[in-house]
């Protein structure tokens, strides 16, 4: 200590204070002699308090350090500095800390100077971490990407970079759906979201984009990142591009499809390559532990007031000061009203009405806000004993958040009754940001291991000494730490690789460029293993290398993949030209023909290398563009069974039905055809369709020219019922009868057939067709029936379907008027409804009546099927025949459910443009 009495009496007016702090603090004069150092700069330094006083500034500060003339010159020019200086400890070990300084005058104006020293030795380690981290995600080939709980971009890797063409500086910040434009099926993103949140990973297989539309297919395993306090801080999702692995997956698929269809008995089997991610080791280290508790003191503040004011003001630590028991007073010091933002002297406590406050904020601990009652001054003001030093946070009206770490003790009167309090602490937001960044970064590095299916691996080249991730030597089937050196590596590598890859790897590495090698492994399980092997070399000022890094993928699956797909185009090349069946291979960018089996060439009567070097424009007699159109129709899917001409050498052309698929062979996307002749059986079916031709006119003539006759057999059978019924004999009168209602029957039959043969001979209408409009007309038509019946029809909302108006009309009238005469209760109920499903719509007409037997369900659609007999319910047998080719001429289909006594239901199919 220095022997000045100013300063003793200065130094006994702070010590409490000084105490109290965990930093080191110094008291100095101008020229660098010490006059105070408290408790922490003992701890800091190892010297006694006596010691640190002895030595001065230049037997603690390295004075080699530029930065010291730097703060010693912004000290004198501003009264205060902040910076960074290199110190030395009692062991000559040098560190790094940030040190605050400035200049106060004691009571008798001398001037002396402040200063807080604060060791940022694990801070700049943390750095370096981050720093090192950082360059070993930049090595995965896969896109790491870290964003906050609104999907904004916090982290973009270098695989991210190369997978979808956007810089760093132009993804951090961007929403990331935005980015990579992802498709999801229906509720598979919410799927994803609430799988997050349950579980906190998902995997899933979507499509994205790169920046130039370019689509990408991925493997995305999302992790939901939470902080200590299981508050959601953001996600880190890992994505594989699998594109080309999906591709061969469609690639090897199409052709086992192929297989099938040629060999039509030949099993397909494409496994599915497995992606399999363990879990493993849980856990880094936790960061940094909370510093010391402060030490509680009495702080006596009537002494040396001045002093303790300038002291109060100046120091680089957070101090409130409660001015009476109630707390209803707290004001701060220059630091602490820095970070409320209010002026020096107003009144900061949360004890007090809220229009009575210098600035509205909320204070949380654990995530739980506290009542002004909980406060660290207040409680030490209510108890009168000390509070710990915990953490806080600080929520301002404006969105501002800080973290402080904060204690408080009680301040006593002269009669030892409290009568107020004082809270000290430190702003800790800065290295809570640095403790999470750190964290977020070592849990990407771990995630991007564990979802990638990678591992990490560190060698020396000096020492030799090899480090492997835990999870690399998952990847060899091995337990942690059984790799130690570079000559276990090699054990565990194929002989016939070993020198191949290190002749690779020591080329990149003496250019200095990065390496992407593949070679195979023993694995534990005695199976042999596929690596991929990225990295690079570390170098010395010299240029000489150091370290070797790498990121070490299994790419196993991949191998066998490839495998795969190579065997199955073999197979196909087998089958293509042994098969029976005519094949062409044919390229549908311009039609050339490039391959051909030998079941072709013997039809279509050429040579092998004469087919080969056709075009499909020759055999096939349509034009060019109606050629490419069908061509791209097969190559899009759209449509695969055609009806061609074909041209044969022989100059005979022969109708074949064609059916084209793709198929990838030596990664070009082909068409294959096979071609069936059918010319026999299309001119089976024009014979066929001529025949029925002549048929439907021949009853429509037979049915008209019947009519005249049949007008003037009933019309002199009404005349001789009317001139002599009553005049002969009774049975002549029951013969007459007979006569007239045969008449009429047969004028029925006749008008029904009429109608059914008109069906394929009248010209159909194509318009938008209300069948809400339909049912109206077909109501008022029936109008009488349905009165004298006490007939009750309800029904559902009906569409608009393009169609026939009055075909339409017709349906719905044959089958109400049906349910209305099929009917024995009392009341006939009838209900009409409309599904759409699919491109159709589906309707039905249900009742109530005597209902229909399940033996006669199919022949009740049959040309004068009756299933009653005349006497009872009259009729033709005509009508439901009459329906269901009505409604299979609009593409539809009609059938009827039913149960004896319960009533029918009629269902029939329109489709949507029919």
């Amino acid at each position: 200590m220095s022997d000045n009495n100013n300063s003793d009496q200065t130094l006994e007016s702070y010590k409490n204070i000084f105490e109290s702090n965990l930093d080191a603090i110094l008291l100095t004069h101008p020229d660098g002699t010490i006059f105070y150092a408290n408790s922490a700069a003992e701890e800091l330094y190892g010297y006694t308090q006596q010691e640190i006083c002895d030595l001065g500034r230049s037997g603690i500060v390295d004075t080699n350090d530029p930065n010291l003339q730097v703060i010693l010159d912004e000290r004198a020019r501003l009264g205060k500095s902040k910076g960074e200086l290199t110190l030395i400890k009692k062991d000559g070990s040098k560190f790094l800390a940030e040190v605050s300084t400035s200049i106060f005058k004691d009571k008798n104006g001398k001037v002396n100077t402040f200063m807080t020293i604060r060791d940022i030795t694990h801070r700049k380690q943390n750095e370096k971490q981050i720093e090192y981290n950082s360059l070993l995600l930049s090595q995965v080939n896969d896109a790491v990407i870290g964003s906050d709980p609104k999907f904004r971009v916090t982290y973009w890797n270098k695989g991210a970079e190369l997978m979808y063409g956007y810089t760093e500086t132009e993804a951090l910040g961007k929403i990331s759906t935005e980015l990579l434009r992802p498709t999801y099926a229906r509720g598979e993103r919410e799927r994803i979201i609430d799988e997050l949140e349950h579980k906190g990973t998902s995997k899933v297989t979507i499509k994205t984009k790169h920046q130039n539309g370019e689509e990408i297919i991925v493997e995305a395993n999302s992790n939901l990142l939470k902080d200590k306090t299981g508050n959601t801080t953001g996600y880190v999702v890992i994505y594989r591009d699998i594109t080309e692995h999906k591709r061969a997956e469609e690639r090897n698929q199409k052709l086992l499809e192929s297989e099938q269809q040629l060999t039509e008995e030949l099993q397909t089997s494409n496994e599915e390559l497995q992606s399999t991610t363990n879990e493993l080791l849980v856990a880094n280290e936790k960061l940094l532990n909370q510093k010391n508790k402060l030490k509680s003191s009495n702080i006596q503040l009537e002494e040396s007031k001045s002093e303790l004011q300038s002291i109060f003001d100046l120091a680089p630590v957070i101090i409130m000061i409660a001015h009476d028991p109630e707390c209803s007073k707290i004001t701060g010091n220059s630091y602490a009203n820095e970070i409320m933002q209010v002026s020096m002297g107003e009144n900061i406590s949360h004890s007090v009405p809220i229009k009575d406050q210098a600035v509205s904020y909320k204070v949380f601990q654990d995530n739980k806000e506290l009542q002004s009652n909980e406060l660290p001054a207040q409680v030490a003001a209510s108890t009168g004993e000390p509070v710990e030093e915990s953490e806080y946070d600080l929520l301002f009206d404006d969105g501002r958040i800080v973290k402080l770490l904060f204690g408080a003790v009680p301040l006593f009167n002269n009669e030892g009754k409290v009568r107020g309090s004082i809270a000290s602490g430190m702003d800790i937001t800065n290295y809570k940001l640095i403790e999470e960044s750190l964290r977020e970064s070592e849990e990407r590095l771990r995630l991007a291991q564990i979802r990638g299916n990678i591992g990490i691996w560190d060698w020396n080249i000096f020492t030799d000494e090899l480090n492997f991730t835990p999870e690399l030597e998952q990847l060899y089937g091995l337990n942690p730490g059984t790799i130690k050196t570079y000559q276990d590596w090699r054990q565990l590598t194929h002989p016939d690789d070993i020198e191949k890859i290190e002749e690779e790897r020591n080329d990149k590495i003496a250019k200095h460029e990065s390496f992407d090698l593949e070679f195979r492994i023993f694995h534990k399980s005695g199976n042999i293993h596929w690596l991929s092997a990225r990295g690079g070399a570390l170098y010395d000022k010299e240029g000489r290398v150091t370290r070797v890094l790498g990121i070490n993928t299994d790419i196993t699956q991949r191998k066998k993949a490839e495998e795969s797909l190579k065997e199955s185009e073999e197979r196909y090349h087998s089958l293509f030209d042994n098969n029976h069946a005519v094949m062409l291979l044919i390229n549908p960018d311009n039609g050339d023909i490039i391959d051909a089996n030998p079941a072709a060439t013997h039809f279509y009567g050429y040579k092998y290398d004469e087919l080969v070097k056709m075009n499909i424009n020759i055999i096939n007699v349509l034009s060019e563009e109606e050629i490419h159109d069908r061509m791209q129709k097969s190559v899009s899917s759209q449509q695969n069974n055609f009806l061609f001409k074909h041209q044969l050498a022989s100059g005979e052309i022969r109708d074949v039905d064609v059916y084209s698929g793709t198929i990838i062979l030596g990664g070009k996307k082909l068409l294959y055809s096979i071609v069936h002749d059918v010319t026999d059986r299309v001119i089976a079916q024009d014979k066929l369709k001529e025949s029925n031709e002549e048929l439907e006119r021949f009853a429509y003539v037979s049915s008209h020219d019947l009519q005249e006759p049949l007008r003037m057999v009933t019309s002199f059978t009404q005349l001789l019922e009317r001139k002599y019924k009553g005049r002969l004999d009774d049975d002549a009168d029951d013969y007459i009868e007979f006569i007239v209602d045969g008449a009429k029957r047969m004028k029925l039959l006749i008008d029904d057939l009429l109608t059914f043969s008109r069906l394929n001979t009248k010209p159909r209408e194509n318009e938008l067709v209300n069948l809400e409009t339909v049912l109206d007309t077909v109501l008022l038509n029936l109008k009488v029936s349905i009165e004298e019946n006490n007939v009750q029809i309800t029904q559902d909302s009906l569409p608009s379907i393009h169609g026939d108006l009055s075909r339409k009309v017709q349906v719905f009238q044959n089958l109400i008027s049906n349910a209305i005469k099929f009917n024995d209760k009392k009341i006939t109920k009838i209900h009409i409804s409309a599904e759409k499903e699919g491109n159709e719509w589906i309707l039905n007409v249900s009742d109530n009546g005597i209902g229909i037997d399940a033996k006669h369900l199919e022949r009740i659609f049959t040309i004068f099927q009756r299933l009653n007999n005349r006497e009872e319910y009259e009729g033709t047998g005509i009508g439901l025949a009459i329906t269901q080719k009505i409604i299979q001429q609009q593409g539809g289909e009609i059938w009827v459910e039913s149960e004896p006594g319960k009533g029918s239901t009629f269902y029939f199919t329109i489709p949507v443009n029919s």
